[in-house]
């Protein structure tokens, strides 16, 4: 709207086996033919009986993993999702920091939040309601939300700190209504710099507005760009290196006044540094710059609509030189679509383009770019309308694509064919180099570095009474790293067990710490790597799988000036603690004496001393299993 299986022939995409099994049915648009109308009311619905089976959405290299409808959060109940009617708009992701991942969902009034983590299971955590408006945009910074709207209440602030299980909150924290903003139609966030960008707001004719978040709970306006330009949308990024390092650029996408491109480093004097009317301009909607930072791949709303070009049109410009931009050329894949957004990853574009829902291009070489993959979203017609997919999301780190669909809601999405994702199993991790004895932690070094992997953990010869978990899995969850308080310190990357996979360059962590209240004394654990987009129940998927093994019991220490490890708590024991905790010279190194908590801290203090005189005693261990995932 205006201001808003392998490479092959098509295929119809069924949802997996372990999708949800209950599915909202949607609303029938009015006009449409009987064929149409039967292949509408079908579309979306999951059918239990047929194992989770799902009606057929035209597709190719792209596979369905789960769909959540609008009416699904409670802000949506009643909207009725027609061809005239938007129950849903934009799209943003959000991963916490357990490494648990979060599509963000617009809706007709408010702002829905789902858990993703397991792609083939979504989980509704909830929404914000806002004011009802058919155009909504969100952000991240840190853990904050933003959303903004056309009908108003200015920018939302949303805390997502406690958004993980158990606790599963989502606070209002307040909105942002200084100078009288009220309405915003996009924004944009700069990690980089701390400051968000309104786009198309009610302040200044829409003009770009910069928002610090040095407070993210309590944003201020900081600047507004001198020239009042409507903005529809923008990107803002921080340059490093090269001729523009050390300034802020903002790529200005501004309906029928094109590419604009502008110096937002100083917020008191945001200004211009070019501007681009490429061929066929209609309506500049929005655009994506390639990630090194050569061209941008801008999606025209209009220029379908008015006739200029016949079918779905993306335009690359190079901007090398920020104050000369140049149209290079265009490509299609021939659908007639209109486009709508994109984001691009690596060396591929994935663009929500309405009624032909989701379509990836291969850019590798932007004159020669071709479509990988599709998937239709909106299967009732390729026409030229305003349904169908609004937003896209492909930058989250498990690989899995979000696409919003304006009827259908929320589309967790495998591009892994289309992007040609190896499920080739990585390479096994390893052993530390010098192994010690230690008793609550493991020690494992990843491998096949550049490459986005996952690592599982499974509970193999934990010994009596906590034998019942042998076989239980958990995940390897986001790495934190720690000084070990030693002269030199030694940096320890150490990681808990999580109940979903974590997804990152694990080859490049190195060596790995994994405690946990599950690592217990005298036990044995499988660890295996997977990489991203693979099928997490396809063992065949898995690396090689080493074990690792903890050694002496709970309480019996490790070091020089100990007599431990010797597979027993004894007096000894005692005193190397008591004498670590009153820092007696001799005493045991403080990483290797440390035991409290789950993973040590690195700190002997009066729980560590506790652990070890319960051990003496013969207490109970401190032990949480598997049981306590969601």
């Amino acid at each position: 709207m205006p201001g808003r299986g392998r490479r092959g022939p098509h295929i119809k995409s069924a949802v997996l086996a372990c999708l949800l099994a209950t599915t909202a049915t949607r609303a029938i648009p009015p006009g449409m033919t009987e064929a149409e109308r039967e292949r509408f009311s079908t579309a979306s619905v999951v059918d239990s009986a047929e194992g989770g089976a799902a009606a057929a959405f035209d597709a190719l290299n792209v596979t369905l993993l789960s769909q959540v409808t609008p009416q699904q959060f409670s802000t949506n109940a009643t909207c009725v999702a027609n061809s005239t009617n938007v129950c849903a708009n934009d799209v943003w992701a959000y991963v916490s920091p357990s490494g648990r991942e979060y599509a963000i969902l617009g809706l007709r009034a408010g702002t829905g939040f789902v858990d993703v983590s397991n792609p083939w299971s979504p989980v509704v955590v909830g929404a914000i309601p806002d004011a009802n408006s058919v155009w909504s945009d969100m952000k991240t910074y840190g853990h904050y939300a933003y959303n903004v709207n056309e009908s108003g209440g200015g920018m939302q602030i949303i805390d997502l700190s406690k958004i993980d299980p158990p606790t599963r909150t989502l606070t209002l924290v307040g909105a942002l209504t200084q100078s009288n903003l009220q309405t915003s139609h996009t924004m944009a966030v700069n990690e980089t710099s701390g400051y968000a960008y309104l786009c198309g707001s009610n302040l200044g004719g829409g003009r770009l507005v910069a928002v610090s978040l040095a407070n993210p709970a309590a944003p201020v306006i900081a600047g507004q760009a001198l020239q009042g330009v409507y903005v529809h949308a923008a990107q803002v990024v921080s340059y490093t290196s090269g001729p523009y390092a050390g300034r802020e650029i903002a790529f200005c996408y501004c309906g029928s006044a094109g590419l604009k491109i502008l110096d937002v480093t100083s917020k008191f004097n945001m200004f211009t540094l070019s501007t681009l009317i490429y061929p066929n301009t209609a309506y500049c909607h929005q655009g994506e710059l390639t990630e090194d930072r050569r061209f941008v791949l801008i999606d025209d709303e209009l220029d379908e609509n008015n006739g200029l070009v016949a079918t779905t049109t993306t335009y690359v410009v190079n901007v090398e030189n920020l104050s000369s931009p140049q149209f290079v050329t265009s490509f299609t894949n021939g659908q007639p679509a209109i486009d709508h957004n994109q984001m691009i990853r690596g060396n591929f574009t994935y663009q929500a383009n309405y009624t032909t829902g989701l379509r990836i291009y291969d850019i590798h070489n932007v004159n020669s770019a071709q479509e990988a993959g599709y998937f239709d979203t909106y299967p009732f017609n390729n026409s030229r309308t305003f349904n169908g997919a609004w937003g896209v999301y492909s930058r989250l780190p498990s690989g899995v694509t979000l696409i919003s669909d304006i009827q259908g809601g929320l589309f967790v999405l495998n591009p892994g064919d289309a992007v040609g994702n190896d499920c080739t199993p990585p390479n096994a991790p390893m052993a530390e180099a010098s192994p010690i004895a230690k008793n609550r932690y493991l020690t494992v070094v990843p491998q096949s570095p550049g490459r986005i992997t996952a690592l599982r953990v499974t509970f193999l010869g934990l010994p009596p009474p906590f034998d019942v978990w042998n076989g239980a899995r958990r995940w390897v969850g986001r790495p934190e790293a720690f000084s070990d308080g030693l002269i030199p310190p030694t940096t320890i990357k150490r990681s808990r067990l999580s109940c979903d996979p974590f997804y990152a360059d694990w080859g490049a962590e190195g060596e790995i710490q994994i405690g946990d209240g599950a690592v217990v004394p005298n036990a044995a654990y499988l660890i295996e790597a997977i990489g991203g987009l693979c099928d997490i129940s396809a063992e065949g998927n898995y690396s090689v799988g080493l074990q690792v093994m903890t050694t002496a019991v709970w309480g019996d220490l490790v070091g020089s000036g100990s007599a431990s490890p010797d597979g027993a708590v004894d007096a000894l024991d005692v005193v190397g603690a008591v004498s670590n905790f009153k820092a007696v010279p001799g005493a045991p190194s403080t990483p290797q004496v440390d035991l409290y908590p789950r993973m040590p801290d690195v700190l002997v203090n009066a729980l560590d001393i506790t652990l070890v005189v319960d051990a003496f005693k013969e207490f109970a261990f401190p032990f949480s299993g598997p049981s306590n995932c969601p």
